[in-house]
C-alpha cells in the first residue's frame, strides 16, 4: 500500500483510526523491507513514517528484512571486517523524536500514536535498535562463516561478533566465538599479548553470566597477569581486570576479598583517567554497592552521590546511567 503524503487531511482529525488502518495494512502485507542506504547513515532511519512502519511490523510480528543495495554490500562487508565498532555506532543512531516528515502535522500524528501505543519515542528507539542489532549479528555471523585465514583481523571479527551476541544474552554462541578468537590469537600473537588478555577477559564475562564463577576467576586472573606484565600495573585495562574480578567475588559473596580489588582499580582510574571520567563513576558505583552489602551505608551513600555527580557532568542529565 502507499501512504499519500500529498493528500489533504491525512486522517488528522482521527489519529486513532489512521493508526489502526496503517497497522492493518502492514499486517495484511506480512512483510516490511527496510533499505539501509547509504549504509553509514541510512535515510530510512531518519524518516518518521519509516520508523512508524517498523514499529507496526514489530508490534504485529510481521517479518522485517533489512537489506543493502548491491553496490554497497561489498564495501559494507569490508568495513565490517575492519571497523565493527564504527558500523555499530552508525547504525545505532536511531532517534524517533528527531526523525523528519515532510509535513510537521504528520510527525506530530506519528509521535502521538507512538506515545499512545508504546509510551513514547524512547521505547520505539529501543525496539528498532534491538532489531537492527539482530540483523547486524546475522551479518557478523555470515562474515564469521567465511573466515579462512588465521589472522588478527579474523580474531578481531570473532571477538566483536561475540561481544554483540553476549549483549543479546546469547552466551553459548558468544563463548564459542570468543574461544575461537583466543585460539587464533594464541597462535598468531603468543600467550603474553594484550589481545590474548582481552579474549580471556571476554570468556570470563560469559562464564560469570552463566554462574560459573570459579572458571570466570581463573580466566580473569590470567588476563590480569598478562596485562600487568605487558601494560604496566597502572594501565586502565588492569583496572578493568580488577573490577571484573571484584564483581565475580561479590557475586560469590566474598565481599572482603572483593573490596581491595575495587579500591585498587579506583586508584588506577583516578590517577590515569582523572576523577571526572565515566569509568571512575562506574567503579565508584560498584564499590558503593559492595560497601552497602558490608553494612557501611554512610560510606556507600557518599560514593553513590559522587558517582551520580560525575555521570551528570560527563554524560549529561538525560543519559541512562
Amino acid at each position: 500500500f502507499v501512504v499519500n503524503q500529498n493528500s489533504s487531511g491525512h486522517c488528522l482529525s482521527d489519529p486513532k483510526s489512521w493508526s489502526e488502518l496503517f497497522q492493518q495494512n502492514i499486517t495484511e502485507i506480512g512483510q516490511v523491507i527496510a533499505i539501509l542506504s547509504p549504509w553509514g547513515s541510512p535515510i530510512y532511519m531518519t524518516r518518521a513514517w519509516c520508523l512508524w512502519e517498523l514499529f507496526c511490523a514489530v508490534k504485529y510480528k510481521v517479518t522485517i528484512e533489512f537489506i543493502l543495495p548491491k553496490q554497497q554490500e561489498e564495501r559494507f562487508m569490508h568495513v565490517l571486517m575492519n571497523d565493527f565498532d564504527g558500523i555499530m555506532e552508525k547504525i545505532s543512531q536511531v532517534n524517533v523524536a528527531k526523525a523528519e516528515a515532510r509535513d510537521i502535522q504528520d510527525k506530530e500524528m506519528i509521535l502521538g500514536a507512538i506515545r499512545e501505543s508504546v509510551g513514547g519515542p524512547a521505547e520505539l528507539n529501543r525496539i528498532v535498535l534491538s532489531h537492527l542489532r539482530e540483523w547486524f549479528a546475522s551479518l557478523g555471523l555470515q562474515a564469521v562463516e567465511r573466515i579462512t585465514e588465521q589472522s588478527e583481523s579474523s580474531a578481531y571479527l570473532l571477538h566483536q561478533v561475540g561481544t554483540l551476541l553476549e549483549s543479546q544474552g546469547k552466551f553459548d554462541a558468544a563463548l564459542t566465538l570468543y574461544q575461537r578468537s583466543l585460539v587464533i590469537r594464541l597462535r598468531v600473537l603468543g600467550d603474553g599479548h594484550p589481545f590474548v588478555a582481552t579474549s580471556l577477559n571476554n570468556i570470563a564475562t560469559v562464564f560469570k553470566a552463566q554462574g560459573k564463577y570459579a572458571d570466570s576467576l581463573k580466566y580473569l586472573r590470567r588476563s590480569l597477569e598478562i596485562r600487568e606484565k605487558t601494560l604496566g600495573s597502572n594501565h586502565p585495562d588492569v583496572a578493568i581486570s580488577l573490577v571484573n574480578i571484584a564483581d565475580v567475588l561479590t557475586s560469590q559473596g566474598a565481599y572482603d576479598d572483593a573490596l581491595p580489588h575495587f579500591e585498587r582499580a579506583l586508584a588506577i582510574q583516578e590517577k590515569v583517567l582523572g576523577d571526572g571520567h565515566p569509568d571512575v563513576a562506574n567503579t565508584l558505583n560498584n564499590l558503593a554497592t559492595l560497601l552497602k552489602l558490608l553494612g557501611k551505608h554512610d560510606e556507600a551513600f557518599k560514593l553513590f552521590e559522587r558517582s551520580c555527580s560525575i555521570r551528570k557532568k560527563a554524560l549529561g542529565v538525560d543519559h541512562p546511567d
